[in-house]
Formats: C-alpha cells, sequence, structure tokens
C-alpha cells in the first residue's frame, strides 16, 4: 500500500474534471497544467492535496482535504477559484500561493495546520480572500511574503492562531479590511520593510496586537481614509513599535466603546500617531513616545496547546498546554492518515499551566516510525491541533 503517483493533466491535455470522488493515500492527488474542476471530492492522507499549475484555470468547490503531510491546494496560476471547501490537518500549509498565483476564496476553512495559507505574490496577481473564509488552530493563520498591493483579506476570521494571526514578511504590502483576528498572540506582525493597511477591523484578545519592526511601515489608520479598527483586549501592548519611524493608528476605537476613553500610553511602543476615539469620529491627534515596559496587569490565561520542545525529536517531546479554568481534557496523537496512534490525556484538570511527555510510543507500547504526528487537545468545547515530527 505505498502511496502511488495520483492523477496529472500535462499542459497538453484538456483538463479532467472531479466530481463525488474520493482520493486516498497519493503523492499528489490531482496536479494540473490544463483547466480543471474538483467539486464534491474528498482527498486525505496525501502528500499533497490539489496543485493547480500554470497553464490553466481551476475551480475547487465544496471539497474536503484533510490529513495532507505537506500541502493542501497549492496555487501556481492566475485564475485559480476555492469555493465552499474545508482544508485540515496539512503539514505545512492548508493553502499555498505561489507567483505567478492568483486566487479568489470564498467561505472557506483553513485549520488545523502550520500556516493556514502562505501567500507568496506580486502585484501583478489577485489574491482575493473574501466571505467569511476562517483560518483557526493553525501555528500561524496567514503568512505574506512579498504580497503585493492586490492582495486583500476581506471579511475573514483568523482566531486562535498558535503564534501569529498574520505575519507578514518582506516587503509585504496587501490590505486587511473588514476582518476579524481574535484569539491570537500576536494579531499582526509586519517584519522585513512590510507596510500592510489594516482598516475595518477587529483585533482583540491578544498579547501584542501589531508588532513593527525591521523598517516596516503599516497603516493601521490615516486620516481621514483608513482606519476604524476595534482594537480590544490586549494583555499587553497594542502596538509594538521597534522601529524608530512613527506608525499612523488614526480613526480607531481603543479597547471599549465607552466614551470618553483614552487608553494608557504604556500600551503603545515606540513613535504611534493616534487620535482621541468619539464613536469612531475623532479630534485632536497627538504623538507620543511610549515606555518599552509592558503594564502591571497580567496577562489572561487562555485554553490552548504551548510550546512542543524538542521539536522535531527523537524519542520524547514535552507537550504545554494552558487552561483557562477547570475542565475535561482529551489530549490525542494522530498519524498524517487520521489514524488514532496514543491518548496521553483524558481527564479533569484544574485551571493553569500544564504538560505531558511522549515517548514516541503507541497504545500497545511499541515504537512508532519516523514521520509527521498531529497532537490533538479537546478542552471543552475548544480543540487545538499541532504537529510533531519524529525522526530516528
Amino acid at each position: 500500500n505505498d502511496d502511488w503517483v495520483g492523477v496529472y493533466f500535462d499542459s497538453t491535455s484538456s483538463g479532467g474534471t472531479f466530481d463525488n470522488c474520493k482520493i486516498s493515500r497519493a503523492d499528489i492527488a490531482i496536479e494540473s497544467r490544463a483547466p480543471l474542476e474538483v467539486t464534491n471530492t474528498t482527498i486525505d492522507s496525501c502528500v499533497i492535496g490539489i496543485h493547480a499549475r500554470d497553464g490553466g484555470s481551476a475551480l475547487v468547490e465544496d471539497c474536503t482535504l484533510s490529513d495532507l503531510s505537506y500541502l493542501g491546494i497549492c496555487v501556481e496560476n492566475d485564475s485559480t477559484i476555492i469555493r465552499d471547501s474545508t482544508v485540515q490537518r496539512a503539514g505545512s500549509n492548508a493553502l499555498d500561493v505561489r507567483y505567478p498565483g492568483g486566487v479568489v476564496v470564498r467561505n472557506s476553512r483553513f485549520t488545523d495546520s502550520d500556516k493556514g495559507a502562505y501567500l507568496e505574490t506580486t502585484t501583478a496577481q489577485t489574491v482575493d480572500i473574501d466571505e467569511t473564509c476562517t483560518f483557526a488552530n493553525n501555528d500561524i493563520g496567514i503568512h505574506g511574503y512579498n504580497t503585493g498591493t492586490s492582495c486583500t483579506i476581506k471579511h475573514s476570521r483568523i482566531e486562535g492562531n498558535a503564534s501569529d494571526g498574520i505575519f507578514y514578511d518582506e516587503t509585504s504590502s496587501p490590505t486587511i479590511d473588514y476582518d476579524t483576528l481574535t484569539t491570537n498572540p500576536v494579531a499582526v506582525y509586519c517584519s522585513n520593510s512590510s507596510s500592510p493597511t489594516i482598516t475595518h477591523s477587529r483585533l482583540q484578545y491578544f498579547e501584542i496586537g501589531v508588532v513593527v519592526e525591521s523598517s516596516s511601515n503599516p497603516d493601521i489608520g490615516h486620516e481621514p481614509t483608513t482606519g476604524d479598527n476595534e482594537i480590544a483586549y490586549g494583555d499587553t501592548k497594542y502596538v509594538y513599535n521597534t522601529t524608530g519611524n512613527i506608525v499612523y493608528a488614526q480613526n480607531n476605537c481603543w479597547n471599549v466603546s465607552t466614551y470618553p476613553f483614552t487608553p494608557s500610553s504604556s500600551w503603545f511602543s515606540g513613535p504611534v500617531h493616534r487620535t482621541y476615539p468619539d464613536s469612531c469620529s475623532f479630534g485632536a491627534s497627538f504623538v507620543f513616545h511610549a515606555s518599552d515596559q509592558p503594564t502591571s496587569n497580567a496577562p489572561r490565561l487562555r485554553s490552548g496547546l504551548g510550546s512542543i520542545a524538542p521539536n522535531p525529536f527523537n524519542p520524547t517531546t514535552t507537550i504545554h498546554y494552558d487552561l483557562s479554568g477547570r475542565v475535561k481534557v482529551e489530549m490525542k496523537v494522530y498519524d498524517v492518515s487520521g489514524r488514532l496512534v496514543r491518548v496521553l490525556v483524558s481527564e479533569t484538570k484544574p485551571a493553569g499551566s500544564h504538560q505531558v511527555m511522549w515517548d514516541g510510543r503507541d497504545r500497545r507500547g511499541s515504537p512508532t516510525a519516523s514521520g509527521v504526528y498531529f497532537v490533538r487537545m479537546a478542552a471543552g468545547s475548544q480543540q487545538f491541533t499541532r504537529k510533531m515530527v519524529l525522526l530516528k
């Protein structure tokens, strides 16, 4: 039962149509350089699910892709549409859009993966993520690398990711518009001269709202055209600017809707140009250079998976997790095909920080093979998934 190559269409073919199909245990389930339609199809336990390459359009609709050891949907053309689909438990990127990739995504979910989406495109291609798409319970929700101004993430929900909601790198300049970023340690991380526009969005329940470093220059609100964000319920910093340049964060509502409310300067680091809120209409502006010291308020503990160390590991690793209250916890290890390998925890635990060790053995006590595994924690109604790599 070795993995098989899958289905491939070259550029000389007329392409293919898949409807109500099931594809499992392939190297690349479907790869095409010609027009492609995949509808009502289930793909699981493959290395790559769908690879839409240069030379043909692609439609992916009403599909479920799960337990991919590498990529879920990989787009390398400029005319792919993804609708009403779910990609979950990808070892690397659930959605992978590469130069010269162009994609329109509607009403789809990308969850429980290393990255919900990896976007590496230029200004010549359109990346349009809209219509309540969700990027949840990944390590990073969305990673943008050299994404241009034609990349828009709009009306999406980016929540519960272990590291960053959105991480922009290498001169990325997309638009975040009407999005909700909630319960991510960092809502938006801007690095290496990245300058996204963040407007009409809700950033809430974070440790740091927006990190600005390495000559980045995001627009978090610039009178009179951009801004109108609700940036609320942060633990440590609302804007953490290490560049020395002014970051514009005007026209926003900070923390709560009650008026008047002026957030403490200790919630900001570096020069941040703000205005006072008045029901999201704003008056006189000011600039302040805040201290780098965090507030004295202790961060609120939230349920979630923490670090897994070492990772990769051989033969043992320690999994850290937090609980916001007393709750029944189920923590299980699965292989890339979705088979249960080991139950690590199944009991009620108190609030606080916890840890459990996995010795690389299955339920029978036998050593498991080298490869990718997933630890999945259910804490009450919440679920979290992280990837582990066992190397022998």
